[in-house]
């Protein structure tokens, strides 16, 4: 009896452990979504507007779309930093798009940008 109630047991902590393994973990993923407009703002400051979407199968939030302005092609001379926060920050699940902007405010003209990288950053919610 107590063989079979032992033999029981490692049966089901096994297929526990195979299910377990078997779980993936859901995880947001972000790209720019179209083009990134050169815009400016009511006070004529550089701003950058664009969508990010979420490619990924499981929901993201604290979005981040750090966008670095160059003085040159070559991109050796870093002139500004704009950052936009798509969604406020919040939540944005698989198949959405949001909405950011990002300002340069170290620029006075978007003449004076002669090349830009940008970087999306995120965190993954607990799905």
């Amino acid at each position: 009896m107590k063989t079979k109630s032992l033999i029981i047991i490692f049966i089901l902590l096994t297929l526990i452990g195979i299910v377990s393994c078997n779980i993936s973990k859901k995880e947001a993923n972000f790209i720019l979504d179209g083009d990134l407009q050169q815009t400016y703002t009511s006070s004529n400051t550089p701003r950058f507007e664009g969508y990010v979407k979420n490619t990924g199968d499981g929901a993201g939030y604290d979005v981040k779309v750090e966008i670095t302005c160059y003085s040159d092609s070559s991109k050796s001379t870093v002139i500004d930093t704009a950052t936009g926060f798509p969604a406020n920050q919040g939540t944005i699940y698989p198949d959405e798009r949001a909405y950011f902007e990002a300002i340069a405010s170290n620029c006075n003209s978007h003449n004076e940008i002669k090349a830009i990288e940008y970087k999306i950053s995120w965190t993954n919610k607990n799905n």
